[in-house]
């Protein structure tokens, strides 16, 4: 399932995983139109620093939303 995978890889980077947490990326990458607009949309959100690692993360899930959809 999506949410698990998003969940994982939240834990991975930022040390955290949270059912809304992953719920919330999901619905934002799923709104944005695209990874660059995905990966802005997070920034604009001030919860979390996206560095390199979150950007690579954000593209992926952008994708499998895209492709889920």
């Amino acid at each position: 399932m999506l949410e698990r995978w998003v969940g994982d890889r939240l834990h991975d980077i930022l040390g955290i995983s949270d059912k809304y947490i992953s719920q919330f990326f999901v619905a934002l990458a799923a709104k944005a139109v695209s990874p660059d607009d995905f990966v802005e949309r997070l920034k604009n959100t001030n919860t979390v620093d996206v560095d390199q690692t979150l950007t690579t993360f954000a593209k992926e899930l952008f994708t499998k939303v895209l492709t889920s959809l």
